[in-house]
This record gives C-alpha cells, structure tokens and sequence, in this order.
C-alpha cells in the first residue's frame, strides 16, 4: 500500500511537469509556425515524444505498484 501511495503520488507529481511541457511547446508551434524551420519543428516533435514516452513510463510505474499492492494483498 506504502509503495502504492507513494508511486501514485510521484506519478501525478511529474506528469504535471510534463503536460505543462508539452502545452507550451504547442503553442509555441501554433505562435510560430510560419517562422519554425524543419529543424525546429523536428526539436520541437523530438521534445514531445520524449514528454510522451516519460508520461509512459510514469502510468507505468503507477500500475506496477498497484500490481505490487495487489499480489501483496493475496498473500
């Protein structure tokens, strides 16, 4: 339960950076676009996909240690 706690905690508590990363980098793309170059634009993607695939990882840990707690709870 300790360890479900604490990962939900930290779960919501860095995807919020997270989301905020990638609100601004959409305006920032829809701000700006007829002034990015393709470079910037594949940054910009390279940057949301990173945000994306930690967001993954973070609902990830949240389900691990709700299975923990879970498998714990059986015992």
């Amino acid at each position: 339960v300790e360890m479900e706690s604490f990962a939900h905690a930290a779960s919501h508590d860095l995807r919020e950076p997270l989301r905020m990363v990638k609100s601004f980098l959409g305006l920032l793309t829809q701000k700006y676009a007829a002034d990015l170059t393709s470079e910037a634009r594949k940054y910009i993607d390279f940057a949301v996909d990173g945000a994306d695939r930690m967001d993954l990882l973070l609902i990830d840990l949240l389900d691990f240690a709700r299975a923990g707690s879970l498998n714990s709870a059986d015992e």
